[in-house]
């Protein structure tokens, strides 16, 4: 068994799947009535759907996209610093893993990471 989807709720359907596209490199496989399914590089489907009046979303989870390296995860921070974007968690590197975090335009909590030995 593997987990197939992951899906979140956003104020902005474009912004935000535009926001996937251009940093994570996600490509859009669906567009329907309930939001967009875009597909990451591994075969995970992340579906972005409308929230709805008084929905909660956003800071009550985060997620992660792993790397393939220490130095993957320092050049995304560098683009993500180019353009002037918040961190929430900064730039870290341990023994065990090496990290920043973000939030997308909904407030959810977008970790970059790479761990060693996982």
């Amino acid at each position: 068994m593997e987990i197939g989807h992951l899906h979140i709720l956003v104020n902005d359907v474009e912004k935000s799947k535009k926001f996937y596209q251009e940093n994570f490199g996600l490509s859009q496989l669906v567009e329907a009535d309930f939001g967009v399914i875009l597909r990451d590089a591994s075969g995970i489907d992340f579906v972005i759907s409308p929230a709805e009046a008084g929905q909660v979303q956003g800071q009550r989870m985060h997620f992660g996209f792993r790397q393939a390296s220490q130095v993957a995860v320092k050049q995304k921070f560098e683009e993500f610093s180019a353009r002037e974007h918040a961190f929430e968690i900064p730039y870290t590197e341990t023994d065990f893993i090496t990290l920043f975090g973000l939030h997308d335009p909904d407030g959810n909590l977008v970790e970059v990471y790479f761990a060693s030995g996982i």
